[in-house]
């Protein structure tokens, strides 16, 4: 998906910008953040799939704060080793509030040295289309290890509300699942299949071979990236 970004990219001359926001104004920090955005990179794939996160980082000390934003195609999930997860529990992780301590103590720009801050990364805007990616391979040596934990997700009603940055513009943030990547096997030998939603019906794509299948048969440890689009 990056690839084909970046070969559809419509800004001929990109000028590279960086991102210096306190965030007091945060829907003026968004609006500059387009601005210099549009000027660097901007296609069809990024119209489709990026959502827009933002990070805070807040000094423990003197309480001030930066924001960071950030474009992507995909929210990529950490699963934890476990027979049976939610994906709603997977999201809470995924945009918990972060304790910086120790070694990744914040250089704030105040205190003039490391301290001890709090980073909360929230979804500013959200996508037309949302992918997210169950990271189930893990590197352990030389080998990669797979993750068969089952994911149990929403089909009909995602809802993204409470991952929204309070000072966000309003959006619609309800989503339907319309497709499922699976994988079986290892990172070096395996096989893709895809669910598909066609009108009320789903179907398997295996090669060349299309069958339909039930919704309950979506639910499994096979599930490697979701496919959702917004429903209102």
């Amino acid at each position: 998906m990056d690839a084909l970004h970046e070969d559809t990219n419509r800004v001929q001359i990109r000028k590279p910008f960086e991102q210096n926001y306190d965030a007091l104004d945060m829907v003026g920090h968004a609006r500059d953040y387009d601005i210099k955005l549009s000027q660097f990179a901007s296609s069809p794939v990024a119209d489709l799939f990026n959502l827009r996160t933002v990070s805070i980082v807040k000094c423990s000390i003197c309480d001030t704060s930066s924001a960071t934003f950030e474009d992507q195609a995909q929210i990529s999930l950490e699963l934890q080793d476990n027979t049976f997860v939610r994906l709603d529990d997977c999201l809470k992780r995924h945009f918990k509030v972060e304790l910086l301590q120790n070694d990744s103590r914040w250089n704030c720009p105040k205190c003039k040295r490391p301290q001890v801050a709090t980073r909360q990364t929230s979804i500013w805007r959200m996508p037309r289309t949302l992918v997210i990616h169950f990271k189930r391979f893990s590197q352990y040596g030389n080998e990669y290890v797979k993750n068969d934990t089952n994911v149990h997700f929403d089909i009909d009603s995602l809802r993204l509300d409470h991952y929204l940055q309070e000072s966000a513009p309003q959006q619609k943030c309800l989503f339907s699942l319309y497709a499922v990547t699976n994988h079986t096997g290892t990172l070096n030998s395996g096989h893709y299949t895809s669910y598909v939603r066609s009108q009320h019906r789903w179907l398997k794509f295996d090669d060349d071979f299309v069958s339909e299948v039930s919704r309950e048969a979506l639910q499994s440890n096979k599930a490697f990236v979701l496919f959702y689009t917004s429903s209102g």
